[in-house]
């Protein structure tokens, strides 16, 4: 799935169980890290992995990020193959939050 603008990215999360969300940081309309505030608020325990990616190299901004609730940042031009270690990382974090949740109740 994908979304043109950070409008339509909170609705499709609102209203559709995902593992990865891969997040450009230049969002129109808002920030990535904006929409990373809506994405945890959203899934709680249950959220899906989030990779904010970024051409700013800056430290602090990714810093920023992580601490928001970023699972990777990954600055642009990223390598393919690293990407999809990322994604399929967060994938695995993500179902094991699921089960954990799904075995509490």
């Amino acid at each position: 799935m994908e979304a043109a603008d950070c409008l339509q990215a909170q609705a499709v999360l609102e209203t559709t169980d995902v593992e990865v969300v891969l997040l450009d940081h230049l969002l129109p309309g808002h920030t990535g890290g904006e929409l990373l505030a809506s994405c945890a608020r959203l899934h709680g325990p249950r959220r899906p992995g989030v990779a904010v990616l970024t051409g700013d190299p800056d430290r602090a901004l990714a810093a920023g990020l992580l601490s928001a609730g970023a699972d990777a940042v990954l600055l642009k031009p990223f390598d393919p193959p690293h990407l999809l270690r990322v994604v399929g990382r967060l994938a695995g974090e993500a179902t094991q939050r699921r089960l954990a949740g799904q075995s509490r109740r």
